[in-house]
């Protein structure tokens, strides 16, 4: 992961694993504490914020682009993923 992506990720106070419904609710959250125009906001620290709310999304959306062209259809496996389809494993425990 880029170290810029990464930067906004944590900007938002989340890990990369986190979904895109995240990223809005954080920005959101976020901006309720740091928005300019309210007492103690932080104009530089908004621009984070927004900059971060923008990039994440495209990264996220980029990964998924990606697992799903390697044929994980997006999600990430777990630890017994193989098993489940049918490997050789699992095929002799069942016989």
């Amino acid at each position: 992961m880029p170290t810029r992506v990464a930067a906004a990720f944590e900007a938002l106070c989340l890990t990369a694993r986190a979904p895109a419904q995240l990223v809005s609710a954080a920005k959101r959250i976020l901006a309720q504490q740091h928005h300019p125009d309210l007492a103690g906001g932080d104009l530089p620290r908004m621009q984070l914020i927004n900059h971060s709310a923008d990039l994440a999304p495209q990264w996220l959306a980029e990964r998924e682009r990606s697992a799903s062209e390697d044929g994980q259809g997006g999600r990430t496996p777990s630890a017994g993923g193989a098993k489940r389809r049918g490997s050789a494993s699992s095929t002799s425990a069942a016989s």
